[in-house]
């Protein structure tokens, strides 16, 4: 509970103070969940492929927030090509087995792409109007308060009336009772928002945007579940207690944010 409220407190005084402290809030996030995703990918070996992966998870965010400013950047393209030119080219050199290339040199390309580029689309987000207005505080907040809903309505429908496993394979505590908890959730935290402070969002955008919203926390949430199986630990980290680490509060935001994005700028406001 104190960890969960030392959370809320930040990510409210970081979205109501100036762009620039939202921008540290992600950063900080982004380079966090790089740092534990390089430690239980490689654990302490392949130190240049971690510094790649954290490096790209510092560089997203902050080239997002100089583009959107129009400070002088570097094309979104030229990032993508560099992890892609810069992760074999550290493996070569750090002369490790021929056979861990092809689970460490990819994951290296992944890892930087999953948490650092997805999550800068919460940047783009800030920025966003809805007609003359500036929206972003607004569309943030809705999307945090459905994925909090929806996380809140699957555990406690899910540990009431749990029966059915969602994927006993990946993740053996979720139900489909769970699933259908999420939308419950997700849907009553959507339309109590419209009615309170995200009026300009309609009805029916709302409705759609919860639906995305679930299924892709899901989908994030499968993934990371996947990622941690694959590599034998029970959580990314431990730095939140009673959250375990940053990647397993944020896993669910990931696949979420570009999304939210898309269909925030090319079917609700156009």
């Amino acid at each position: 509970m104190a960890t969960a409220l030392a959370l809320t407190i930040l990510l409210l005084l970081a979205l109501f103070n100036d762009r620039f402290w939202w921008l540290v809030f992600i950063t900080a996030f982004s380079i966090g969940g790089g740092i534990e995703f390089s430690n239980i990918l490689y654990k302490k070996k392949l130190f240049a492929l971690r510094t790649l992966v954290v490096i790209a998870c510092f560089l997203f965010p902050v080239n997002a927030y100089l583009q959107i400013n129009g400070i002088p950047s570097i094309p979104q393209e030229m990032i993508f090509v560099a992890i892609f030119l810069a992760a074999p080219a550290l493996f070569v050199f750090s002369r490790r087995d021929v056979e861990e290339f092809h689970t460490s040199v990819p994951m290296a390309i992944f890892g930087s792409t999953w948490i650092g580029f997805l999550l800068s689309f919460l940047i783009y987000i800030r920025y966003m109007k809805i007609g003359p207005y500036h929206y972003g505080i607004q569309l943030i907040f809705f999307f945090v308060y459905v994925i909090a809903c929806a996380d809140t309505g699957a555990y406690y429908i899910g540990k009431a009336f749990g029966r059915n496993k969602l994927s006993p394979l990946y993740s053996p505590n979720k139900t489909w009772e769970g699933v259908a908890g999420s939308f419950i959730g997700g849907l009553a935290g959507a339309y109590l928002s419209i009615f309170t402070f995200a009026p300009l969002i309609p009805m029916i955008h709302a409705t759609a945007m919860t639906f995305i919203l679930v299924v892709m926390g899901i989908l994030g949430d499968l993934t990371e579940s996947v990622l941690k199986r694959s590599c034998k630990v029970k959580d990314a980290g431990g730095i939140l207690p009673g959250h375990g680490g940053i990647l397993d509060r944020m896993d669910g935001v990931l696949l979420a944010a570009p999304v939210f994005f898309f269909y925030l700028n090319y079917v609700m406001i156009r």
